[in-house]
């Protein structure tokens, strides 16, 4: 329904455009109308099949994002940019769903490790070039092809997604998708931290997440929103603490690192920004106050402030979930999920034993086959249609979970596995 709702959007778009395009003075003629209408009715007709066809290979499983990025390139040229804008997304849904198996076969193959050992220069992908191993130059290339780079990180490789390669999609995109692949392409090219210590200047920490706030204030109804506040929060804690073998305060002394200091005190943060200014700005008076020295008072407010800015950038904080963006990501493709009726998959996204109350009365499953058993009377129609039908950014949330419509499902992050979030109760 979204796409074409989109489509119809656009097609509106094409024959106002139309309409509106001719010379002053006299007005075009009926017959003019009439072709400039039948053109726009025939551009919106090829839109919708090309968007109805990214839709189809969105939905198999197989689909790779080097299929994905083929389609894009054919296509999106000839769509609005409210649907280029789908099509990035779903780029890097598959990207980010492909990316934890791929990272498990760079794991696990030493003779690849070994041979970036060899040759990996994070500056240059032409390394590649070097591999002698066949099988090891396959992977590295099937990697490239599908939208990935090599990072390294206490002597192991492991792949990343490339969003360098989202920027040539960048005149197609709405502003706001725009601004996100600006902030995400310099994180693909030079990422702030490795090893612990930052790789970047305090001033690029600064330029960095100003940029991350004023796009979450510009775009904080934007679905990237959240993954940018996650962004930001890593950021933050950069800039209050700095990194292990990076630290603001020396080891030794506690003295301030005098870049940092400089930096700091050239910025010009304004409370009005958001919560990473004002707190910042909050920093600086205590940081003076106390000579710029690592005190007591100053590790206080650390705290203080970085748990306020953790609050602020996860509002599922409060139940103890992480990581907003991947908790949203988990939830929106649960939701999919459900409304296809696909049992199976459902089931892997319990948290068990789950407990399903029926009219107040509890019962208890234990195991993915005991629910499947009796799927249909836990998801019942009443539990999916107000699951689909909830938006994730207007969710109840508590210190017992995130809550979905009246209660019918409640979701939580596993105790045992961090950053894996699923549903843990059901009423029906």
């Amino acid at each position: 329904m979204k796409l074409n709702r989109i489509a119809i959007a656009a097609a509106m778009l094409i024959a106002l455009s139309s309409l509106f395009s001719g010379c002053a003075g006299k007005g075009p003629s009926q017959s003019n109308n009439s072709a400039q209408q039948e053109q726009a009715d025939t551009r919106a007709k090829q839109e919708q099949t090309i968007m109805d066809k990214f839709t189809v290979l969105m939905q198999k499983e197989d689909t790779t994002p080097a299929q994905v990025l083929g389609y894009m390139d054919a296509n999106i040229a000839a769509v609005s940019k409210e649907n280029a804008a789908v099509m990035i997304m779903g780029l890097e849904q598959v990207q980010k769903s492909s990316l934890p198996k791929l990272q498990d076969i760079f794991a696990d193959d030493v003779v690849l490790q070994k041979a970036l050992t060899k040759v990996y220069q994070s500056s240059n992908s032409e390394y590649i070039n070097g591999i002698q191993d066949s099988a090891v130059k396959n992977v590295l290339l099937t990697a490239k092809s599908n939208g990935f780079k090599v990072e390294t990180a206490e002597g192991m490789y492991y792949p990343v997604i490339d969003y360098s390669i989202y920027k040539r999609y960048r005149d197609n995109l709405t502003p706001e998708l725009a601004a996100y692949i600006d902030i995400m392409a310099v994180e693909s090219e030079k990422p702030p931290a490795k090893d612990a210590a930052l790789r970047i200047s305090w001033d690029e920490v600064v330029k960095r997440a100003l940029a991350q706030e004023r796009y979450i204030a510009e775009y904080s109804a934007s679905p990237k929103a959240t993954d940018i506040k996650m962004l930001l929060k890593q950021y933050a804690m950069f800039a209050l603490y700095g990194a292990n073998n990076t630290p603001l305060f020396d080891y030794d002394t506690n003295q301030m690192a005098g870049e940092a200091q400089k930096t700091y005190l050239a910025t010009a943060w304004d409370d009005k920004n958001g919560i990473f200014s004002k707190k910042m700005k909050e920093y600086l008076t205590v940081l003076n106050s106390n000579n710029y020295k690592l005190t007591e008072q100053v590790r206080e407010y650390q705290d203080k402030a970085g748990k306020e800015i953790n609050q602020n950038m996860n509002r599922y904080y409060v139940s103890g979930i992480d990581d907003a963006a991947q908790f949203e990501s988990t939830f929106t493709k649960l939701q999919a999920l459900v409304a296809a009726g696909n049992k199976e998959a459902v089931a892997d996204y319990v948290l068990y034993p789950l407990n399903v109350y029926t009219k107040g009365v509890p019962t208890t499953f234990r195991t993915k086959e005991e629910l499947l058993n009796r799927y249909d009377s836990v998801f019942t129609a009443q539990v999916k249609d107000a699951f689909v039908r909830q938006k994730v950014s207007e969710t109840f949330v508590n210190y017992k979970g995130v809550m979905v419509g009246q209660g019918e499902i409640w979701f939580t992050q596993s105790d045992e596995l961090k950053y894996y979030y699923g549903i843990k109760a059901i009423n029906n």
